[in-house]
């Protein structure tokens, strides 16, 4: 989980999670959009930032999995039965 210690920051970024949600973006290609629009338009195009870049989505991608999916299989396999 990416820990923001300065609370003021973090205000601000949720503000803008928000904005997202209250704009409707959705997962079917919109977030997508949005992280290539992004570093497109922002994202210094040298070999280090953009391998920065990447490693953050990477880190995002991954604390999904760890924190949302893993726990929804763990349910499904509970409810369903595992695979034998």
């Amino acid at each position: 989980m990416p820990y923001i210690a300065d609370h003021e920051r973090r205000k601000e970024l949720d503000q803008i999670v928000e904005l997202m949600y209250g704009l409707g973006i959705q997962d079917n290609g919109e977030i997508n959009y949005v992280l290539y629009a992004f570093a497109v338009r922002h994202v210094d195009k040298r070999y280090n930032s953009l391998k920065d870049y990447i490693s953050e989505l990477t880190e995002c991608a991954d604390e999904v999995r760890r924190r949302l999916l893993v726990p929804r299989e763990e349910e499904a396999i509970l409810e369903n039965g595992d695979v034998v």
